[in-house]
C-alpha cells in the first residue's frame, strides 16, 4: 500500500531550496571553523604535538586553507587567489581572516555548480552536492584533530566562550563555596550538595551527590566532571581546565529568572530526564553578591 503525503506537507517538502541550503550548510561548516581556531589558546597554537611527530594546531589550520585554494586554481587556473598560509609564522587571526576568504571563493564556486544543469564543478566529480559534502568532511576532519591535539597538550578548547576564558588560564582553578546558594532537583532539595564559584561570574562547579556538574549559565551549557579530578581543601576544591570535557551534557528548557533575592537557573538533563534548579544569591540590584 502506497503512503500520500497530505497537500500540506506536499507544499512544505516542495518549498525546500536545494541550491539556499546547501550554501547555507557549507557556511554554517566555516563558522564552526571560525569559533574552533578562536578557542584554541595561543600555547597551545603552535606547540609542539606531544608525539614530536605531525602537524602543529597552526599547521593543520593553515592545511585547510591551502588546500581550498589548490581546489579553487583546479576549477579556475586564471583566478586570482590569496596567497598559501606558512604555519610557522601565522597567527589565529591570520589563518581566520585566510579562511573568511577562501570561504567565500569557494561559495562562490558553489553557487556557479549550483546553477550549472548538470551541477558540474572543473576537476571534481561527479557534481557540487558531492563536492561540497567533501569539503565539509575535510574540515570536519582537521577539526577533530585540531581538537584532540589541544586536547592531549593539556589545554582543551571549547565552543562556549566563558568555559574558554577559563580553560585558558594556566594551572589549577580554585573555586569557593557561595554561601546561600540553593539547589532544587525536581522541585525538592538533594540530600548531599554544595554550590561553588570560581573568577568569572555565571559559572558555578556544583557537587550534586557524588556528581560534579560545571554550569555555564549564559551559554546555557551543563560539563559532567570527573569526580576523580576533583581536590577537595576544606570547603574549597580545585579544578585542573585539562580536566574540563570538550563537550557539554544533553540539556533543555533552560529559563532564567530574577526572583528578587535569588536569581534561578533551571534545566532538565536531556530532553526527557530531571529537572535542577540552581539559585544564586544577587543584591538589589540584581548583580551576584560576589
Amino acid at each position: 500500500m502506497t503512503s500520500r503525503a497530505s497537500p500540506k506537507a506536499a507544499a512544505t517538502i516542495a518549498e525546500l531550496d536545494v541550491r539556499r541550503s546547501l550554501l547555507e550548510t557549507f557556511a554554517i561548516n566555516e563558522r564552526a571553523n571560525q569559533k574552533l581556531i578562536e578557542s584554541v589558546t595561543e600555547a597551545a597554537w603552535r606547540a609542539a604535538p606531544p608525539t614530536g611527530k605531525g602537524r602543529t594546531i597552526a599547521g593543520i589550520a593553515s592545511h585547510i586553507h591551502n588546500v581550498r585554494l589548490m581546489w579553487l586554481a583546479a576549477a579556475d587556473k586564471s583566478s586570482k587567489l590569496p596567497g598559501k598560509l606558512n604555519d610557522e609564522k601565522v597567527s589565529r587571526q591570520d589563518v581566520m581572516d585566510a579562511l573568511g576568504r577562501s570561504a567565500k571563493l569557494l561559495q562562490k564556486l558553489l553557487e556557479k555548480g549550483l546553477h550549472d544543469p548538470a551541477g558540474r564543478v572543473p576537476n571534481f566529480k561527479p557534481d557540487v552536492v558531492a563536492f561540497t559534502g567533501y569539503l565539509i568532511a575535510h574540515d570536519s576532519h582537521h577539526r577533530g584533530q585540531i581538537s584532540m591535539l589541544a586536547r592531549q597538550l593539556g589545554m582543551p578548547v571549547f565552543f562556549f566562550p566563558a568555559i574558554t576564558a577559563f580553560a585558558q588560564k594556566a594551572g589549577t582553578q580554585h573555586w569557593k563555596t557561595l554561601p546561600f546558594a540553593i539547589v532544587r532537583y525536581n522541585d525538592d532539595a538533594p540530600k548531599s550538595w554544595n554550590v561553588y564559584r570560581g573568577d568569572r561570574k555565571g559559572i558555578y562547579l556544583v557537587r550534586l551527590w557524588k556528581r560534579y556538574l560545571l554550569i555555564d549559565t549564559d551559554s546555557q551549557s551543563v560539563f559532567e566532571i570527573d569526580p576523580s579530578k576533583i581536590k577537595a581543601t576544606g570547603d574549597n576544591v580545585e579544578l585542573a581546565a585539562a580536566d574540563i570535557p570538550a563537550d557539554p551534557v544533553d540539556t533543555s528548557e533552560w529559563k532564567t529568572k530574577n526572583s528578587g533575592p535569588v536569581l534561578r537557573h533551571k534545566f532538565r538533563f536531556g530532553q526527557t530526564g530531571n529537572f535542577m534548579e540552581l539559585q544564586i544569591p544577587v543584591m538589589p540590584n540584581g548583580k551576584p553578591v560576589y
